[in-house]
């Protein structure tokens, strides 16, 4: 007999997978990957801690450099001093913020893990910054910058050979997780050597595998660099910050 845990999240898997059945039959493309995008949404924004944002939208830095315009994002929303949203509604996320970068498609080839690659990258290739941090009193020095997690998420995965789709995100590092509901859900661990570690689940617990190596995987990363806000308020005329210093010498 399987435990409650497995049950409700079965469960879960079930009710998406009739939420994407039903964008899969809608005329217009555009409304079915709107309504594919919403159901991941609301279904990524229950499984995950409410430190997390998940929003569509674009990742900016502070130069002002834009990605091109991502699926899904999972951001930090403790921290993160804002989200910037378009006279259109469009959101704009800062840089350091980010922790993954969903793509959803209908289902996952090479071509969608070539494409999500490719829009994953737009991101990684913006700036972030970091800044020290007081905590309970104490100042900490600045951390390291976290890796941006590359997310592919579809109904279903054409790819039944595990040697492909390893080939495949061989030559496409920037793929971390993916799930297909109607296929599994895997995790891409990158060696040294160039080469990766590909685990995988059945299909009857492909929405658990998400729901499992992504919150892992977060774990791992635990909390984004602190932006340093001064860089973007630099961006303007009024200010002028001096940012070579994590905190003020003169206390």
């Amino acid at each position: 007999m399987k435990n409650q845990l497995y049950n409700l999240l079965t469960a879960k898997q079930s009710t998406l997978a009739a939420f994407l059945g039903e964008s899969g039959i809608m005329p217009h493309p555009t409304g079915n990957g709107d309504n594919s995008e919403e159901s991941w949404k609301k279904f990524l924004k229950e499984i995950l801690p409410g430190k997390y944002g998940v929003d569509k939208g674009y990742v900016i830095d502070y130069e002002g450099n834009v990605s091109d315009q991502i699926d899904l994002i999972i951001y930090d929303a403790l921290y993160s001093p804002f989200v910037l949203v378009s006279n259109t509604g469009e959101k704009f996320i800062p840089a350091e913020a980010i922790y993954a970068i969903v793509e959803v498609k209908p289902n996952i080839d090479k071509s969608n893990i070539e494409y999500a690659n490719e829009k994953i990258q737009s991101v990684k290739n913006l700036k972030r910054s970091s800044r020290g941090m007081t905590c309970a009193g104490k100042r900490t020095e600045k951390r390291s910058l976290t890796h941006i997690l590359g997310i592919i998420l579809a109904t279903n995965i054409d790819i039944v050979n595990d040697e492909t789709i390893i080939k495949h995100l061989e030559n496409n590092k920037n793929i971390d997780l993916g799930c297909a509901i109607n296929g599994y859900s895997f995790v891409s661990i990158k060696n040294d050597d160039g080469s990766i570690k590909f685990e995988k689940t059945n299909k009857n617990e492909s929405i658990l595998g998400l729901f499992f190596n992504l919150n892992n995987e977060l774990h791992e990363i635990g909390t984004v660099a602190a932006i340093d806000i001064r860089k973007y308020a630099n961006a303007l005329d009024s200010f002028d910050f001096d940012t070579k210093e994590d905190f003020r010498t003169n206390e």
